[in-house]
């Protein structure tokens, strides 16, 4: 990203956000695991449910406390062929501490109301991910940490089964995001730090880099602007630690590029004032020396062709006043 192919500027290297990026913090791509473990199966509820109306006619008959008005805990009860469960039992529903295992190893203990898991629980995954925090209505909802078993790790809010508010996320080769996030993507402003010990912090959308936003990189280079998919798209200004920065006139970033007029200059006072395509001066330039002298060149894919003669700056002059 952002490389400067002139001779009269050092590259300036990448912003590591593309691909790694994208694969390191996005859990869009997991978006379904996500749903289907934190979310219990409703799906099997409902069948659990329907079976357990039968028990229900049947307890009646025969005085089965499992239908007791007062909260009672019982041994562990086959609802079906695939869900074993454990704990108080209210008016013929789960309600109050229990513990569900499933017939794939997924197992979830807490808090349960009317028949659904809500208040506080943890539900382990049969691939070993965790979800630890509050439910309501057999989902994720509230304040919780979910861990993956690479070591990735989110904490923040929840908002049925999906990352939905403020949250931290943190990543095993030390990347971390903290911020907002919207239907289970990073949305608004947020921060994220790369392991590399570069750091973006503004705005987000869609798990994407988008807005407007500042990107420090290791050796200290500076970018403000505006971003676009995760690349410099729009106005922005570079700056280098050693005095060193690039602005644009009329000029935008166009996919980590210089595009449009703009002014690159030196700590020394020295700068050039010119256009630039897809990341190289070209065309007719301005180079000022800084001791208030200034001369005009032409320039092609970043190297300077030749100066102008003065016949040529007075017409150049002419046609841009």
């Amino acid at each position: 990203m952002g490389n400067c192919q002139a001779t009269c500027c050092n590259k300036e290297g990448e912003i590591v956000v593309k691909e790694n990026y994208k694969s390191d913090f996005e859990m869009d791509d997991n978006s379904d695991v996500v749903n289907s473990i934190v979310s219990i199966k409703t799906t099997n509820q409902q069948r659990e449910r329907d079976k357990f109306k039968i028990d229900l006619e049947q307890s009646k008959r025969e005085g089965n406390q499992l239908y007791c008005n007062v909260r009672t805990k019982f041994p562990a009860v086959q609802i079906d062929k695939d869900t074993l469960y454990e704990g108080e039992w209210l008016l013929g529903k789960r309600d109050g501490i229990g513990r569900v295992v499933w017939s794939d190893g997924s197992c979830y203990e807490g808090e349960w109301k009317d028949d659904k898991s809500s208040g506080i629980g943890k539900l382990i995954h049969a691939d070993g991910d965790i979800y630890e925090g509050e439910f309501s209505n057999d989902k994720a909802n509230g304040k919780g940490v979910y861990t993956h078993v690479n070591g990735a790790r989110y904490e923040g809010d929840w908002v049925d089964a999906q990352q939905h508010g403020q949250g931290v996320e943190v990543w095993p080769d030390g990347s971390k995001y903290e911020g907002t996030y919207a239907n289970g993507k990073k949305n608004g402003q947020g921060i994220l730090y790369f392991a590399d010990g570069s750091k973006y912090e503004g705005n987000f959308q869609d798990n994407e880099i988008d807005g407007y936003g500042t990107y420090e990189w290791p050796d200290h280079r500076i970018y403000n602007g505006e971003w676009k998919n995760n690349k410099m798209n729009g106005h922005g200004r570079l700056m280098w630690n050693d005095g060193r920065k690039f602005e644009g006139v009329q000029a935008e970033y166009v996919n980590d590029l210089k595009h449009g007029p703009g002014v690159f200059e030196w700590a020394d006072g020295r700068k050039y004032e010119g256009q630039w395509i897809d990341g190289s001066q070209q065309g007719i330039g301005i180079y000022h020396l800084g001791n208030g002298i200034k001369r005009y060149g032409i320039w092609k894919n970043g190297t300077r062709q030749r100066w102008l003669t003065e016949e040529e700056i007075e017409l150049f002059l002419k046609n841009n006043q």
